[in-house]
């Protein structure tokens, strides 16, 4: 029987979907156990975490080794924790198998699209922050710009900067609210940037007005699961509004979920937005899956201007699920089954080559 491990960040995290994984677990056949990086010991090739206990329907404290196949929703707090536990998260890819990779960083997902010429023209223009200079010369009286963290999830870190005649609009995302700051010189808002921002490696884009005629920041979440080795299906898709003045959608900032398929069919430009989406959803993880891979699920975060323009925002590897539960309760049975069928196929695949070398 082969076993599929959740690695997973914080006591807690995901209870429901990582104990439902569990009940389903008997359908395909395969062990679940859970596990947090910190409680892995390379040395003596052993793990402590949880198994789920069919019989009794929960999770039991256990000691085990490595399991065959690891699905990865381990978010890190801070880069300090995510090199604290690195030597852990290699010496596990040496001995096991990860079921999808995680993305590095946002630059490598829009290098990535960015040189597809079906994906290109989604994607804002994105550059590294060189210095503040670079951040002076694209800012006018009549273009704002987005600045955004490099690594990071959740909208958390995001910065907004709008320049007026000599001054300097600043609106910066905190977890759950927004900081907002006048600077009156360019003196000024070196001075904020350098101590609050630009300590890690950021982004800069132009920013985009996706907001609802009521200004409410918005934007579609897909969420996309693989079948197959070359086969991907569309799992659900949400609506995420949130309140005015927020710089993002996200539901940790506050944003509510709505029914995608109502809202775009009043929309006057359905069908430019429904011929670009199905564009993306067809090219994009397959490119990445190739590119970035393997992958088995990724969350793409699209922005929509009034006039039906479509804006590729974001790629997530490790996308969350609650948008498409809240949606459609229908979803939850297809979320349950697909990492443990994709988990079945690589065991299958495993045995396949194994018979062909004997």
């Amino acid at each position: 029987m082969a076993t599929l491990g959740i690695l997973y960040s914080r006591p807690g995290q995901e209870e429901n979907y990582f104990t439902e994984l569990g009940k389903k677990s008997k359908d395909y056949d395969i062990k679940v156990v859970r596990f947090m990086p910190e409680n892995v010991e390379p040395h003596s090739q052993t793990i402590f975490g949880e198994e789920f206990d069919r019989r009794t329907q929960s999770w039991e404290k256990k000691q085990f080794p490595p399991p065959d196949y690891i699905y990865d929703r381990c978010f890190y707090s801070s880069r300090q924790k995510l090199l604290h536990m690195k030597p852990s998260i290699n010496w596990l890819k040496e001995c096991t198998t990860f079921i999808g990779n995680g993305f590095r960083n946002k630059m490598e997902v829009y290098m990535a699209v960015s040189a597809d010429e079906k994906l290109a023209s989604f994607v804002p223009h994105t550059t590294f922050v060189e210095s503040i200079e670079t951040i002076f010369n694209k800012l006018t009286n009549k273009t704002a710009i987005l600045l955004k963290p490099n690594q990071g999830s959740q909208g958390t870190g995001i910065c907004k900067i709008v320049k007026k005649s000599h001054t300097f609009t600043v609106s910066y995302q905190k977890t759950g609210r927004v900081i907002h700051r006048n600077f009156h010189s360019k003196a000024q808002l070196k001075s904020w940037l350098d101590k609050y921002i630009l300590t890690v490696p950021y982004l800069m884009q132009p920013y985009l007005r996706l907001n609802t005629p009521e200004n409410q920041p918005f934007d579609l979440r897909i969420v996309m699961q693989k079948k197959a080795c070359d086969e991907w299906a569309v799992q659900g898709k949400g609506l995420r509004i949130s309140t005015p003045g927020n710089l993002v959608s996200n539901l940790h900032s506050g944003g509510s979920v709505f029914n995608y398929k109502e809202w775009v069919w009043k929309h006057p430009y359905k069908d430019q937005i429904e011929s670009s989406i199905n564009i993306i959803e067809q090219e994009l993880p397959g490119l990445l899956d190739k590119k970035l891979g393997p992958l088995f699920e990724i969350g793409i975060d699209i922005g929509i201007e009034p006039e039906g323009r479509v804006w590729l925002l974001e790629v997530n590897s490790k996308p969350g699920h609650q948008v498409l539960l809240s949606t459609n309760r229908k979803t939850s049975t297809i979320l349950y089954d697909a990492p443990l069928q994709y988990c079945a196929l690589l065991e299958d695949k495993r045995k396949e080559r194994q018979s062909n070398e004997a």
